[in-house]
């Protein structure tokens, strides 16, 4: 049995040989190519500050959890500010950190958290990790806090940590479920926001709306709340409260997570993709709309990098597309892929069919994937295949866990540094 000595020493090791990966593989990225300059409009601007305590801060998740829509720009600028008057060594080592993750300067970031996160601070390792994976190295992200956890203990950041390298680079719900359950019975604004996460993607938007009510009365996560509010409100077909929402979210033109999910509820048509190259849920809704004009190829290269993250939404899209037109081994292996991601139904409407099943469709029924209702129980390919010809025929929806409230609640700051053009 490994002392706590030759742990420690063990984590140091890691982190030195992270180190030379990052080197090799080219990661590094200088700082001066990726700073974050503050835009001449907000120079002249004095009045627009975040509403951001930055003595209660110690990760980007502690910036959301006080004003989750605050530009970078603006969280930047008080967070210098801040930091001419802190006098904590240690607090003060934390926040240049973060203010380094904020201004893209990765490399640097991991350095000031490197040692705090060997010396067994959990935040700092929380941080040095998602620097890891900013810098696209999962890798060095998951065994970090793997060593991590076995050195000094499992806690809520080695948790967190491991569920956001899930939510971007390996999603597999059993896994982000277990860990989810780990908050369950927390009694804090971040374990409840979760728990709601967790409600939402399995569609329990009943059980969400519950747990809505009780955050929204601790005064934390109120951007995220909103958007999560309007979401329950438009499963639930309360279109008028939905719109309501949406309609008031939609102003905030700068922040991603607000503009696009009001564009959707609100039925925009024209979803700058441009603008938010980052967003997932962003593609899938372009992807959509492609696939519903028939051009079948753009919808499909819009998905393509999402393919990566083995995105869900994007391949139940993908298989109704290679389905569509006519691939249907194609479909059958990404309806699959889809189903190995996260619980997965094709759900066929009250039809007439057969009594014989054959080929795709049997293969569905016996991986308990093919789901016909109204109490119809024989199935047959020919029949199911007439029905899905079409495409998003009404009759026929891939329904599945979605992860879209998971991958909100770690918001626009994450995604937009989880870069989509990763290699592998």
């Amino acid at each position: 049995m490994e002392n706590k000595d030759e742990k420690l020493m063990n984590l140091l090791k890691l982190k030195q040989a992270i180190a030379k990966d990052l080197a090799k593989s080219g990661k590094v990225i200088k700082r001066e190519e990726r700073r974050i300059e503050l835009p001449k409009e907000l120079k002249q601007r004095k009045i627009e500050v975040s509403n951001v305590d930055f003595s209660k801060v110690e990760t980007l998740r502690d910036i959301d959890m006080q004003d989750y829509d605050a530009p970078d720009y603006v969280v930047i600028r008080d967070l210098e500010k801040y930091l001419q008057r802190e006098m904590d060594v240690l607090h003060s080592t934390m926040l240049k950190g973060l203010l380094k993750l904020l201004q893209l300067d990765y490399e640097s970031a991991s350095r000031l958290f490197e040692d705090m996160a060997v010396g067994g601070n959990s935040k700092a390792a929380y941080n040095y990790a998602e620097s890891l994976m900013f810098m696209n190295y999962s890798k060095g992200a998951v065994s970090f806090i793997s060593q991590f956890s076995k050195t000094v203990g499992a806690d809520v950041y080695t948790y967190l940590s491991i569920l956001e390298v899930m939510t971007y680079f390996s999603i597999s719900w059993d896994k982000m479920e277990k860990i989810l359950e780990v908050f369950a019975n927390r009694d804090t604004p971040m374990a409840g926001v979760l728990r709601m996460a967790r409600s939402m993607a399995l569609g329990k938007y009943e059980e969400a709306k519950n747990d809505y009510s009780k955050l929204v009365r601790s005064g934390k996560y109120k951007g995220l709340l909103d958007i999560y509010s309007m979401m329950i409100y438009d499963r639930l077909d309360d279109k008028e409260r939905a719109t309501q929402l949406a309609k008031i979210l939609i102003n905030k033109k700068q922040h991603c997570c607000s503009f696009v999910h009001s564009s959707t509820i609100l039925g925009n048509q024209n979803l700058p993709l441009d603008k938010f190259p980052h967003c997932r849920f962003l593609r899938v809704e372009i992807a959509k709309k492609k696939y519903m004009m028939g051009a079948m190829n753009e919808a499909m290269k819009t998905l393509e990098p999402l393919m990566k993250e083995n995105d869900p939404s994007a391949l139940a899209l993908l298989g109704t597309i290679h389905f569509s037109t006519g691939d249907h081994d194609e479909a059958e292996r990404v309806w699959m892929k889809l189903s190995e991601t996260v619980p997965t139904r094709i759900i066929v409407g009250s039809t007439r069919m057969r009594s014989r099943a054959n080929g795709l469709a049997k293969k569905l029924l016996n991986e308990k994937m093919l789901v016909v209702e109204e109490g119809v129980t024989t199935k047959m390919e020919e029949e199911f295949r007439k029905i899905l010809r079409d495409g998003m025929n009404p009759d026929f929806r891939v329904d599945h866990v979605d992860i879209e409230p998971v991958r909100l609640f770690f918001g626009e700051r994450t995604c937009k540094r989880i870069s989509l053009e990763r290699e592998g």
